[in-house]
């Protein structure tokens, strides 16, 4: 079968310099299950509360790449990426969903989730 490619949208990042831009990728399908998955209490009981508050870093995370597909950032940055303005994360975010086809199972089962915080 022939590889299908991953859907990258060309994402315009102004507060960084005039012209900057950065790539958003969607997720493969190993991916996505992986970024849910960082989601879950270590028990796999249901949704940590801690980990879904910095859900959006995360999907930044995973999803901003340069050129060549590479990742530009690593979970070290998620505390920096948190000070970020909200609407430039969002607008990342927002370009992330729509490439993976909606809201991440994390979102939907944090959204739907009323179990105690657990690590």
């Amino acid at each position: 079968m022939t590889p299908i490619p991953i859907a990258r949208e060309e994402v315009p990042m102004p507060e960084w310099g005039d012209g900057v831009t950065v790539w958003v990728h969607g997720s493969t399908a190993r991916e996505k299950n992986e970024h849910d998955a960082a989601m879950m209490n270590k028990d796999w009981s249901g949704v940590s509360k801690t980990k879904v508050k910095v859900q959006k870093e995360r999907t930044v995370i995973s999803s901003v790449r340069d050129e060549s597909g590479g990742r530009i950032f690593s979970v070290e940055d998620i505390k920096v990426i948190s000070e970020w303005p909200a609407y430039i994360v969002e607008r990342i975010v927002k370009v992330a969903d729509k490439l993976n086809g909606g809201e991440t199972e994390s979102e939907s089962l944090a959204k739907n989730s009323g179990e105690a915080e657990q690590d």
